[in-house]
């Protein structure tokens, strides 16, 4: 007898109605979250559970994340979560809470952390990329104008790059990019062979460095060839692995050949002879009216330890172990003299190095010249405009004197008007100690014609006398300050390239302009600029004209900065590329249109075939935020910034919902406004109206308020109450986008608003009725419709979001909803509850009279269909979607992925296939693909 499998969605399944016994859900976590929204939970039940089962996951708040029918999700953010087990069976229903189940926050964002190009000397510009991220990070890049990547590598080195502007490109294992600039500058490669320093090691090897000057292209190479006394061959040596240069102490003794060769191939040799073993002999000053020291050093480039063996002649006077507490011992360098120096005339002394080798040494010592320690300048004051407004002098930094008295001699008649007749010692209230190199200065501030040359005779004196007086003539013409040039600067995506020398400060809102050189951000500080620096932190920022004056304060001279004359201000932006929402708008044909609300600069938007970066485009990059006639399913959203940088996010179509107006209101001197705003969906449009008064009557030709995505209510008063509404089009003719939103405003809404009377109502579902209920429909009286809605009573569905209940995953129960809606001015509250009785009943009755249609579709293992038997089979089956019918075997269907099952071209009523990502049989019912899981009315 043939067993005939006739599966038609009219059809009911049976039905329990005994009461349901306990069980329990345990929860177990499947995957931290290491991408974002990709936590993982499972969990299994234990005991009779003979009904239908639906499975919420709730968050610790208690809030619904998403319900399923499924025994696993793997859309989560980090965080704790809880399942909710509602088993249904005819009238009866019974919750089970799961145990809590932690998933960690395991996702690293990705983020370029910095960027340094190496310069080009010969096409050989080197850029490191260094990023943090989750998973494997790929790197890329482009030169500037290009429009592929040349290259993709896992270390984020590119070598052998000309000069130029490149684009970078960094990609995570989650399904992000990020970009970032880099430029290419031309390197300086002047250099050439210098006499090198030699070190002596011991008496058998020396350090060879201080080879080259200038700068030259990495890497190079050194090669040295010396001909061994001994053995009369010629050696070669070279850098050893440490980058270290060490050759046999016979090389540097006896001279040898140097060739060096850089990265660009240029080669240049040079013959270094024997060391002529001079030593450095040579006298310096102290601070003590400069006094003379005797400073003894290696020989010019053969650095060795050495010790003076005895002095053969010296002043009368000199004792070297008092004057050197090291006198005798091997050292690099030795220096004789304490506070009072050493006395002056001639020297004579032998010197013995570390190997046993003694040569004879002189010098004579003589006193000091002071007139080169002083120094006559002009310089800023306070006023901070002109360049001569005060003369400056001060002893030269390191210097042996400090100065003492200075006199003007010789000055302009403005100069004896403001201080008296010359000559004219300067008082020693203008005299200070420079805080930093603790000089002692003198400024004098003077008042000169702009553009006008004066000329000053200034007299310095020591500060210790010795009958030394220092004399200078100087001409002084004070200029107004001229202002630079704006530097140059060139926006890049996420950076600025910055191609000029300038100081530059950074804008902070708690403490103005300054700059953090990492002990933390201080005020009036700022960074100096080189040439093609790269700036990617975001921020506002500033190039400045920045110049010093001297200020004394309690004897000191301390440097400050006249006020900073800005020269160009740029700014950088965030650059984050975020997702922020997507909504479903349903067509009359039963598919959809999807909008997506997203930030960033330069944005398109495409659909993938799945999460990863290396998903495949199912449609091209477009730049309206929509697509249109999207049956039901399961999308990836790709959303790609001007810069390149992209995310994707996944979403299932038929679970979206149209955008809402969010309210919000402010209370300003006594003023209540209410702002109104449909977010992020500016791209398409909006026409606002006041439809109903506030007793609810509707209001005859109702003008347009405006045009916007928003509207602002300023001053609310009892006339503006009422009832606004906004209706959501598009200019799109292929886009189905209608919808409209209202929200309600009492007379009392700013500062006494009402909540209404809720009401008590039972609702019987079979299926057919519209599934998601808008509770306002369930308030009487008037009301307030900015509030807040929240799901309370000792059963709850975790199934409201909003002012919407979707019933369709609610088992059989009394569900109690409480609206709550605050003043905008004062503390006025009003709150209510709607309690709704659901009884869910069976399956859609089939269609048996009137007007009945054939089932087109069917699937059969008895070697019939159409017409070949005579029979008309399956079209005999009336009012079904499917027949399906078998004896000795069983069905396959198609096995694809929700991405493949998404992708079908023309989907129609009664397609099925199985879902090997969501693992279920789902069918086409006109509108979506359905799983074939619960045994209440299928939507």
């Amino acid at each position: 007898m043939k067993k005939i499998l006739n599966l038609l969605f009219f059809l009911a399944t049976a039905l329990l109605y005994a009461q349901l016994e306990d069980f329990t859900v345990t929860a177990t976590k499947v995957r931290d979250v290491e991408c974002p929204n990709a936590g993982s939970i499972s969990w299994e039940v234990s005991g009779n559970t003979t009904g239908v089962m639906i499975y919420t996951v709730i968050d610790s708040q208690g809030k619904k994340v998403l319900s399923t029918d499924e025994l696993q999700t793997s859309n989560l953010l980090a965080g704790d979560f809880r399942v909710v087990a509602t088993q249904t069976s005819g009238q009866y229903t019974k919750q089970a809470t799961s145990n809590v189940v932690h998933l960690d926050n395991k996702y690293i964002p990705l983020d370029i952390t910095s960027i340094y190009a190496q310069p080009a000397y010969c096409d050989n510009g080197v850029i490191y990329v260094y990023a943090t991220g989750t998973g494997e990070l790929k790197y890329s890049y482009r030169k500037e104008g290009e429009t592929s990547w040349a290259e993709t590598n896992t270390t984020g080195e590119f070598a052998g790059l000309s000069v130029g502007t490149y684009e970078i490109l960094v990609v995570d294992g989650c399904g992000a990019s990020r970009t970032g600039v880099a430029a290419v500058s031309k390197g300086r490669s002047s250099w050439g062979v210098s006499t090198p320093r030699h070190v002596v090691i011991d008496c058998e090897k020396v350090v060879i460095n201080n080879y080259f000057r200038g700068i030259i292209p990495y890497p190079y190479t050194v090669t040295i060839t010396a001909k061994n006394p001994k053995t009369g061959q010629t050696e070669t040596f070279g850098l050893n692995e440490d980058g270290e240069l060490i050759v046999p102490y016979w090389v540097a003794n006896e001279g040898y050949s140097l060739t060096i060769k850089d990265n660009c191939g240029k080669t240049v040799t040079k013959t270094i002879g024997k060391p002529n073993n001079v030593y450095r002999i040579s006298q310096f000053e102290t601070g003590s009216c400069g006094n003379p020291y005797l400073s003894i050093g290696s020989p010019l480039n053969f650095t060795k330890a050495f010790r003076v063996v005895k002095f053969t002649k010296a002043p009368s006077g000199f004792n070297p172990q008092e004057l050197n507490d090291d006198h005798g011992k091997f050292l690099n360098s030795h220096t004789y003299g304490k506070a009072d120096g050493v006395p002056v005339g001639d020297y004579e002394f032998i010197i013995e190095d570390q190997c046993g080798v003694r040569t004879t040494q002189s010098i004579t010592i003589t006193q000091y010249d002071v007139v080169k320690d002083f120094i006559v300048e002009t310089n800023f004051t306070s006023l901070c405009n002109a360049r001569a407004e005060a003369l400056v002098v001060s002893g030269r930094e390191g210097s042996a004197y400090q100065i003492g008295t200075v006199k003007i001699t010789a000055a302009p008649e403005s100069f004896v008007e403001k201080y008296g007749a010359l000559p004219y010692t300067v008082p020693e209230e203008y005299f200070g100690v420079s805080r930093g190199s603790g000089r002692r200065i003198m400024q004098l501030p003077v008042d000169l014609e702009m553009g006008k040359t004066e000329s000053f005779s200034i007299e310095v004196t020591p500060e210790c006398g010795d009958g030394f007086t220092y004399q200078r003539t100087i001409e002084v013409t004070n200029q107004p300050l001229t202002i630079p040039d704006p530097p140059t600067i060139e926006d890049y995506c996420d950076a600025v390239i910055f191609r000029s020398n300038a100081e530059i400060q950074k804008y902070s809102p708690e403490m103005g302009w300054g700059w953090d050189d990492g002990n933390g951000f201080k005020e009036g500080k700022s960074k100096n600029i080189n040439s093609d620096y790269v700036f990617r932190e975001p921020g506002k920022y500033r190039a400045i004209d920045m110049r010093l004056y001297y200020t004394l304060i309690n004897g000191v001279y301390y440097d400050k900065y006249c006020p900073p004359t800005p020269l160009k201000e740029f700014t950088i932006g965030e650059g984050n590329l975020k997702f922020i929402n997507a909504y479903a708008f349903p067509c009359e044909d039963g598919k959809h249109t999807l909008a997506i609300a997203a930030e960033g600069t330069g944005l398109q938007y495409a659909l993938v075939s799945g999460q990863n970066s290396d998903a495949t485009l199912l449609t091209e990059y477009q730049d309206t935020p929509h697509f249109t006639g999207l049956p039901g399913g399961t999308y990836f959203i790709r959303i790609k910034d001007s810069c390149g940088n992209f995310i994707t996010e996944k979403k299932e179509i038929t679970q979206l919902n149209q955008p809402e107006i969010e309210v919000s209101g402010s209370c300003e001197d006594g003023k209540s406004n209410f702002h109104l705003q449909i977010s992020a969906l500016d791209f398409l449009q909006f026409k606002w109206y006041k439809y109903k008064d506030a007793q609810g009557n509707l209001i005859e030709n109702p003008q347009i308020i405006s045009t916007e995505s928003f509207i602002d209510i300023v001053d609310f008063k009892p006339e503006d109450a009422g009832t606004y509404k906004v209706e959501i089009s598009s200019d799109d003719a292929t886009a189905c986008v209608e919808g409209s939103e209202v929200v309600i405003f009492s007379p009392d809404a700013a500062t006494n608003p009402k909540a209404g009377t809720g009401k008590t109502v039972e609702i019987n579902y079979d299926g057919s009725q519209q599934s998601l209920l808008n509770l306002f429909d369930y308030l009487e009286g008037s009301y307030d419709s900015f509030g807040t809605w929240e799901e309370v009573g000792s059963i709850k569905s975790y199934m409201q979001e909003g002012n919407y209940f979707d019933i369709t995953w609610a088992g059989n129960g009394t569900y109690q909803f409480r609206y709550t809606v605050n003043a905008v001015c004062g503390g006025g509250s009003d709150s209510t509850v709607v309690t709704i009785h659901l009884n869910k009943l069976c399956y859609k009755e089939p269609k048996t009279d009137g007007t009945k249609r054939p089932t087109l579709a069917g699937i059969t293992a008895l070697e019939r269909a159409g017409t070949l038997s005579g029979d008309n089979w399956p079209m005999v089956r009336q009012s079904g979607w499917v027949a399906l019918e078998a004896n000795k075997k069983g069905f396959v269907l198609n096995r694809l992925s929700t991405a493949q099952i998404n992708a079908i071209a023309n989907p129609q009523a009664g397609m099925m296939a199985y879902d090997t990502d969501e693992k279920c049989m789902k069918i086409y019912d006109g509108t979506g693909w359905k799983c074939l899981t619960k045994q209440t009315c299928p939507n």
